[in-house]
């Protein structure tokens, strides 16, 4: 966030993001705001500097901003052997070396290896002369007559390239000046259905029908609302939870120079050269974009919990911070015996970065919520009520509801649902089966019965409560009659 372009802001909404014991939501002009708030850089940087101030406050944090730690090997460091612990090392922004002696564990979030453009160089070559800048460099320019004529060339179609399309556009670039390279088409989702007060209203959407291939689930994903695409003739190979509104869409689809040829091998001052050599001219001393980096590296699953250290991954898919939280929860929670005990119902849930990846994702994710922490006493009343999670900020509405039949309706659709969903990740990893176990049967049907008593309770009560209300509202009426 240090280094992201000045306009960035989430793509979903603030009640999902930051730490467990404070707001990052803004409560607005209205009530319903706070569920549509969209953080931006500013107000991001400004959260985590009031938490971290929280904490230093406490006595029990110190702060070292601005330092490069000295990764050791395991030979290098220094273990005691009284207590255990271990000396790690960093220098500070004066240059100078600091040791800290950790007596538990280093908390290592630097192993999904993010990156922004500001940071990285273009993952191409790109001849001088040519004016290649990353995404923040567009900032401000609708207010430069001279850069709002230009033309534009972006590269890179994840968030950071949709952000880059929707400011260009916002700021009065006339799509026609807009070149887009898109390696792959990604499926988009669209943010109505990650509005917290009604998600778990349009779980059933996601969970569709059981398809039989991951094609026909993505395709009923789609007719559902749930999943969108740029094209609607090209078929998406990347899934990366892209969220934007329909609206936002509308105004990604008004560029019709968007080029699908795969990736950029390098730029000339005349052309795009792809990967493969094809060349592709472009208008000499239009302005490229980069949105290339690769802001979540794909990497592969490590146990979370290890010997000195706890490795932050999403256990949750493509939602960080519910994840970081529950680790912090479980480490500190005495009910856990050892690291192995932990990381069972903590699996790492990559980010994906394509179909297949997804439908692994989805599964492991499921696996943590029937299997995992979702399941485990030790942690499920937490989980149930920490303010990261999607579905602790339903409303009263969407509760009646849930209450009403579409919890019960939902968890019939469960019973479809997860077997086929075993079926399509053996489909697309052909004929690989899952090795983790996702859901019981048996536990799953015992809950189905307890929430089919929880709605007939619900009607019983609701018609005992009319019931009561017609009988005294008769019983008062004959009372002033009399009068």
């Amino acid at each position: 966030w240090n280094h992201a372009y000045e306009f960035v802001r989430l793509h979903q909404p603030a009640c999902y993001y930051g730490v467990a014991s404070e707001k990052l939501e803004r409560e607005g002009e209205t009530a319903l705001y706070q569920y549509k708030d969209l953080s931006s850089r500013k107000e991001i940087l400004a959260y985590y500097r009031f938490v971290m101030d929280n904490m230093l406050k406490t006595g029990r944090v110190k702060h070292f901003g601005e330092c490069t730690y000295q990764h050791p090997s395991k030979d290098e460091t220094e273990t005691s052997e009284t207590d255990g612990s271990s000396v790690h090392s960093f220098v500070d922004k004066e240059g100078l070396s600091q040791q800290v002696k950790v007596k538990r564990r280093v908390v290592d979030a630097t192993y999904s290896n993010i990156q922004v453009p500001s940071t990285n160089p273009p993952r191409y070559n790109v001849e001088s002369g040519v004016e290649c800048i990353p995404i923040n460099g567009i900032y401000g320019i609708g207010e430069d007559q001279n850069k709002r004529k230009k033309k534009f060339v972006i590269v890179g179609s994840g968030k950071t390239g949709i952000d880059a399309a929707l400011y260009l556009l916002d700021n009065g670039i006339d799509p026609a000046n807009i070149t887009w390279i898109m390696p792959r088409d990604a499926w988009l989702i669209d943010r109505t259905f990650v509005e917290p007060r009604t998600i778990m209203l349009l779980l059933s959407t996601y969970f569709g029908k059981g398809s039989n291939t991951l094609r026909e689930d993505l395709l009923q994903q789609e007719r559902g609302g749930m999943l969108m695409r740029l094209d609607t003739n090209i078929w998406p190979e990347k899934y990366s939870c892209a969220t934007v509104e329909k609206f936002e869409l509308e105004k990604l689809r008004s560029i019709h120079n968007v080029i699908h040829k795969g990736r950029v091998s390098s730029i000339t001052n005349t052309h795009l050269i792809m990967v493969g050599n094809e060349k592709i001219p472009y208008e000499r001393g239009s302005i490229v974009v980069d949105c290339s980096s690769n802001g979540l590296t794909p990497r592969p699953a490590v146990p979370i919990f290890q010997p000195g250290k706890i490795v932050i991954q999403p256990i949750k898919m493509c939602m960080i911070c519910i994840s970081a939280a529950m680790a912090g929860y479980v480490e500190c929670h005495e009910g856990f015996s050892d690291d192995e005990d932990r990381n069972r119902i903590m699996v790492p849930v990559p980010n994906p970065k394509s179909n297949k990846d997804a439908i692994r994702s989805e599964l492991l994710e499921l696996h943590n919520t029937f299997m995992g922490y979702g399941d485990d006493p030790r942690t499920k009343k937490w989980g149930e009520s920490c303010r990261l999670n999607f579905d602790v900020h339903s409303s009263a509405l969407t509760t009646m509801k849930l209450f009403a039949g579409k919890l019960y309706a939902l968890f019939g659709i469960l019973e479809q649902c997860l077997p086929a969903k075993k079926k399509q990740y053996k489909e697309a990893f052909g004929g690989q089966e899952l090795e983790f176990q996702v859901f019981c049967p048996k536990k799953l049907k015992n809950t189905k019965h307890i929430i089919l008593a929880m709605t007939v309770f619900f009607y019983g009560l609701v018609s005992g409560a009319f019931i009561a209300l017609f009988y005294g509202l008769r019983f008062s009426i004959g009372i002033l009659y009399q009068l």
